[in-house]
């Protein structure tokens, strides 16, 4: 009687995945293409941003965030020297709730082109510390202003780096943590 039950049920699963896998009736529908965008990140657009990190730093690491950004407010594109500014202001705000201490990246200073020699030391410790990546086109020198894509790669990039580094992993939920495994 067992071996009837089990054979059944193998059956009726059976019929129902075959019919489940009938898609000859539907549309497959085509991925819209999405073209890259060449306008330039204004500078009132990158205030704005930047704004809006500083407030979630604010909100969830509990730290000042910096009120005004050097930044003016206006139509002109934003340039690399600008954003690694900015990026060192944020850095500093958020420094007093990092928790964990990164190792140092690696790059090759021959390769690091800046427009403004006084940030020597904020880009090394930027990319010393992992926050810029070190072949990025922000570091490296191309001259033609940032479009929307990159400069939402580097505040990404940014971003992720100091969540990292003012998050203390916990052994509930970080697998290679856990004794035994």
């Amino acid at each position: 009687m067992k071996l009837n039950t089990l054979f059944v049920s193998f059956l009726l699963v059976a019929c129902q995945l075959s019919f489940g896998q009938d898609t000859s009736g539907l549309k497959k529908r085509q991925p819209k293409k999405l073209s890259e965008s060449s306008v330039a990140v204004t500078r009132a657009e990158a205030v704005r941003t930047f704004e809006r990190v500083g407030e979630l730093l604010q909100s969830v690491l509990h730290v000042t965030s910096p009120k005004h950004f050097s930044l003016k407010s206006d139509a002109v594109a934003v340039t690399r020297s600008e954003v690694l500014e900015q990026f060192g202001v944020l850095y500093h705000a958020a420094e007093p709730a990092f928790r964990v201490t990164m190792h140092d990246a690696n790059f090759d200073p021959k390769r690091i082109k800046i427009d403004r020699p006084e940030q020597k030391k904020l880009v090394d410790l930027l990319l010393v510390r992992g926050c810029v990546e070190p072949y990025c086109s922000l570091v490296t020198g191309r001259s033609k202003p940032l479009s929307v894509a990159e400069f939402g790669d580097f505040v990404g990039f940014f971003v992720a780096r100091i969540t990292e580094m003012s998050h203390t992993s916990s052994t509930k939920w970080t697998p290679y943590l856990r004794a035994g495994q």
